[in-house]
């Protein structure tokens, strides 16, 4: 399977495109299931999903789901992640 994300970027900041976020958040669950992503709740607002075999630089999305505001989006991190669900990943810039 393959897929083509669409980054937004801000500044210097790189977020997922609002239609294709729920697909992301999709794959980091099912890494959940697998045993691959942990969440880690910050504050009751904020959550990040991060890599359970890195200990440095392990985040790959974090979020304000209260407000629906993306904090955070490792998009490297993400990509490796999906090699390992057999996804392969591709973006796209966009304004």
């Amino acid at each position: 399977m393959s897929k083509t994300i669409r980054i937004v970027k801000n500044g210097e900041k790189r977020k997922v495109h609002p239609e294709d976020l729920p697909w992301v958040i999709l794959q980091l669950e099912r890494g959940m299931e697998k045993g691959l992503i942990e969440t880690i709740q910050h504050t009751p607002a904020i959550r990040a999903f991060r890599k359970k075999d890195y200990v440095f630089g392990s985040t790959i999305f974090s979020w304000n789901h209260k407000e629906d505001d993306q904090l955070y989006f490792d998009y490297y991190q993400f990509k490796v992640f999906c090699d390992d669900l057999d996804v392969k990943v591709r973006y796209l810039e966009v304004r």
